[in-house]
């Protein structure tokens, strides 16, 4: 809705999907695996939106500052 470019984080949906498919192919051998990869993504997840909400801010910030110096010239 901004018009900004966000493909940033460490857990986006490409590695939840792959951790959440390993995770319950595993649970045929380990009982508790999809717990564990849940609990991972639901970690990560929360560290990814940290992440994104961190990398709007920064470019809001940038067309601030640029904005605001072709205000001043």
């Amino acid at each position: 809705g901004l018009d900004l470019e966000c493909k940033v984080g460490i857990m986006q949906r490409p590695e939840r999907i792959l951790l959440l498919g390993l995770g319950s192919i595993a649970t045929l051998f380990y009982y508790y695996a999809l717990d564990v990869a849940i609990w991972i993504i639901a970690v990560l997840a929360n560290f990814t939106a940290i992440q994104r909400l961190h990398h709007v801010w920064a470019l809001e910030n940038g067309r601030k500052s640029a904005s605001l110096n072709a205000a001043q010239k």
